[in-house]
């Protein structure tokens, strides 16, 4: 990876994004992180944020400073970022209603049915920020499958360590992976 590229761990919340930047973190590469949210119940290892996230929509103004690391970006606040920076995308794509379900379990509502409108809203995003994705020539995605991940982490950390330019990291990266983690399944 270029010294002035950015790396983004995107995806919705509760995709996987926080497995994926334990992976990156085996890897070598810097996070840009504050470790203000600590690690919980539904998150143990950690959630790997960077507070000035939250506010991108507002400012931007911090991505300078990503250079050459790695930030996690849920996939709604992608659209904002700087233009005139090279960017690699992991983009971590989960069932949807294994994303709902888990955020339904963080938030303490169990099983209660899951929201169909929230549903809705969330494919939208999910299709405007895929065509963001693919329409933005300074981004170069890689899109990994959740349940992949957890099924066969060697092979997903063979994907991502070429993609990220630390093919010598696999090993390490593969053992970031907690099957133990995957608890809101669907199937």
């Amino acid at each position: 990876m270029e010294n002035n590229t950015i790396l983004i761990v995107s995806g919705l919340p509760r995709s996987g994004t926080s497995m994926m930047m334990q992976m990156i973190a085996k890897s070598g590469i810097t996070i840009l992180t504050d470790e203000l949210r600590v690690a919980d119940h539904s998150n143990p290892k950690g959630y790997y944020e960077f507070e000035p996230v939250k506010s991108l929509a507002k400012d931007n103004s911090w991505m300078e400073q990503a250079q050459g690391k790695c930030v996690k970006i849920i996939a709604q606040l992608l659209p904002f970022i700087r233009k005139e920076f090279q960017y690699k995308v992991i983009y971590m794509d989960r069932n949807l209603d294994e994303v709902l379900k888990s955020q339904n379990v963080m938030l303490g509502k169990g099983d209660q049915p899951v929201n169909p409108v929230i549903a809705d809203v969330f494919k939208k995003q999910v299709a405007a920020v895929t065509k963001f994705l693919q329409e933005s020539p300074n981004i170069e995605t890689l899109t990994i499958n959740y349940r992949e991940s957890i099924e066969d982490p060697a092979g997903v950390a063979h994907k991502v360590a070429a993609f990220i330019g630390k093919p010598e990291m696999e090993e390490s990266m593969t053992a970031a992976v907690s099957k133990d983690l995957y608890r809101n399944k669907i199937g």
